[in-house]
């Protein structure tokens, strides 16, 4: 069934018709892992609670009520808040507020979701339990005009006794911004993460991509014009981050069609439903690569930091060699393309200059790489420049230069360049 499917959207697409695909895969950044924001935890004294935000110790802050959960066999309370924008209250205005029971003592802690956002923890279904031996927990926030547009959470706990000073200067600042409310420590607080992207891997053709929508907000609605995003990245990858300096682009507000480019495919985009779970796209033919403009002319000048010598060697330094540059790093990193590399250098004894530059994994991390798989040819790093004046759009992505260090082809492969070298 698959497999027709498949055939069939190749069809529509050579027809240039309209395909519906749905994006039913949470799809988490680069940086998604690296993410610390912190979910303070502060002490319940009645039904009047104040609102979040930083403020001075002793700062009064603005006040609100709730009515409380089912509390029973909860020893001590305390509450949250998750910031979330789906929502139309005006009151404590883009926080869900959460309340956990057992938020100090020895007992399991039992959490309280505000899921329709009124303030009242009586209407919202049952709570549920944290385990001190569990990872983590998960749960979802709905926009309250829409509840089909959610957000999904991951609830987690810190582990900082090893790190006594990031410890202390997180109680600090908690504890001294945090107005009248007071903070129940680090202990008792957690770490707090959010999938607000919904994507797919698609193969149409010869080019395959992920294609992303983000709800750029945090409302839970995912098409909002001139707001959310979309994206297409290399197929099975994570997007770098939400930052539309990564390739992300704005929902436009007036044109139906959203023109996106993948290499040098070109797709149009419609029709993303609120949920965030399907699209429509088309097919609209090819288009030339930024890099494609440096064919036949000189390869930009850079230096570059040769991680075997830890000093800096310039491009012109190889002229009257072929040069392959291929740009990398460790989330495209290919082992079929290392291996087509180290056939590379070891076929072509000289004849062939290699220089692998790295862009993004830090220098140790690379040497290290470097140094435990033997690779004997020139690997260094790529600078924001480097890889900017080469008009890089994906890693991993290579450059076939002459003897006199002129660009003859881009976006070609360890593999095609065995080819080339072959059957030029």
């Amino acid at each position: 069934m698959m497999r027709f499917f498949a055939f069939f959207l190749n069809v529509l697409f050579c027809l240039g018709l309209n395909a519906q695909t749905a994006l039913m895969t949470r799809i988490k950044t680069q940086l998604y892992d690296k993410g610390y924001n912190i979910m303070p935890v502060y002490k319940c004294t009645g039904n009047t609670l104040e609102t979040y935000t930083d403020a001075y110790a002793g700062e009064e802050l603005e006040k609100f009520s709730v009515k409380y959960p089912d509390l029973n066999g909860c020893t001590d309370t305390g509450y949250a808040f998750i910031y979330f924008g789906g929502m139309e209250r005006t009151v404590c205005k883009n926080f869900s507020v959460v309340i956990i029971g057992n938020a100090q003592s020895i007992l399991i802690p039992r959490f309280f979701i505000d899921h329709n956002h009124n303030l009242d923890f009586t209407d919202d279904g049952p709570s549920f339990e944290f385990p001190y031996n569990k990872d983590s927990v998960q749960f979802d926030l709905c926009n309250s005009k829409d509840n089909t547009g959610c957000l999904h959470y991951t609830l987690s706990r810190y582990r900082l006794e090893s790190q006594y000073l990031m410890r202390k200067n997180l109680e600090d600042f908690f504890t001294s911004n945090a107005g009248t409310k007071r903070y129940l420590s680090m202990h008792n607080s957690f770490r707090i993460q959010c999938h607000n992207q919904w994507g797919t891997d698609m193969k149409i053709g010869n080019d395959s991509f992920r294609v992303v929508v983000e709800d750029h907000n945090i409302n839970g609605i995912y098409n909002e014009p001139g707001i959310d995003h979309i994206n297409l990245v290399p197929y099975g990858m994570e997007p770098v981050s939400n930052d539309m300096n990564e390739g992300s682009k704005v929902i436009p507000v007036k044109e139906p069609l959203i023109a996106l480019q993948h290499l040098s495919e070109s797709y149009g985009v419609t029709g993303i439903t609120t949920n965030g779970h399907t699209l429509t796209i088309k097919y609209l033919g090819k288009h030339q690569r930024a890099a494609e403009k440096l064919v036949g002319k000189h390869a930009p000048r850079f230096s570059y930091e040769v991680l075997a010598y830890r000093k800096y060697i310039k491009l012109r330094k190889s002229r009257g060699t072929p040069v392959y540059l291929y740009f990398y790093n460790f989330k495209t990193a290919d082992t079929i393309a290392f291996n087509a590399l180290k056939l590379l250098h070891d076929s072509t004894q000289g004849r062939l200059k290699i220089i692998t530059l790295n862009y993004g994994n830090s220098p140790s991390l690379v040497r290290e790489f470097v140094k435990s798989n033997y690779y004997m040819w020139s690997n260094g790093l790529a600078t924001r420049e480097i890889y900017d004046r080469y008009k890089v759009d994906q890693l991993p992505m290579g450059f076939y230069l002459s003897k006199k260090l002129r660009v003859v082809k881009i976006g070609i492969t360890p593999e095609e360049m065995l080819q080339e070298l072959r059957h030029p």
